[in-house]
């Protein structure tokens, strides 16, 4: 079963769902919000807020399914403000930087793109003998390659969100567990 992200709470304790519920009716006091709310994301595109309130993730732990003996799957889910801000920003710029990746990838700004990868790669398994499809389970993905690389990217295919990048990726991101503790990198 999946999770809600209406139940993802971050390190501030803000969720997707509460941000919504403040906000979901344009009445004269939530168009202040609105307002704020504004404000909030462009100082956080210019790179003018701490970046370490805005990038904790919360760590999770989620069971592998038929592992003996049991084992987890570290996932770190991100503060909802930021979370929220990088949907605005897909909002505005995705498609057309899904257009100019395409297709190559097709998990950006691309409408159904995960859906279209996957069936693509079901026809070519179910049409042709010669291909095999491999499944293969990473031990620890996250950080294997520099940021330098995404970096490089983000300044051929959006330029415009560079000071973003360099807010929230110059610097390592804090990992927390439930309780406010420090996870170990892993």
């Amino acid at each position: 079963t999946m999770v809600s992200s209406s139940y993802w709470v971050a390190s501030s304790g803000w969720t997707p769902g509460l941000i919504k519920c403040l906000f979901w009716k344009f009445e004269k006091g939530q168009r202040l919000g609105l307002v704020l709310i504004q404000k909030l994301f462009q100082k956080m595109l210019n790179g003018e807020l701490e970046a370490r309130f805005w990038t904790t993730s919360r760590a999770v732990l989620i069971p592998k399914p038929k592992t003996n003996p049991p084992s987890w799957r570290p996932l770190g889910i991100g503060e909802a403000w930021y979370r929220l801000l990088g949907k605005c920003v897909m909002g505005v710029i995705g498609n057309g930087i899904g257009e100019q990746l395409k297709p190559c990838q097709l998990g950006c700004g691309v409408k159904g793109g995960c859906e279209i990868a996957a069936r693509m790669a079901q026809v070519i398994y179910e049409t042709d003998e010669n291909f095999v499809l491999i499944e293969c389970d990473i031990r620890n993905a996250f950080c294997t390659l520099a940021r330098s690389h995404s970096l490089n990217g983000v300044l051929e295919y959006a330029p415009e969100l560079k000071k973003w990048y360099m807010w929230a990726y110059e610097n390592p991101s804090n990992l927390r567990w439930s309780d406010g503790s420090l996870a170990p990198i892993m």
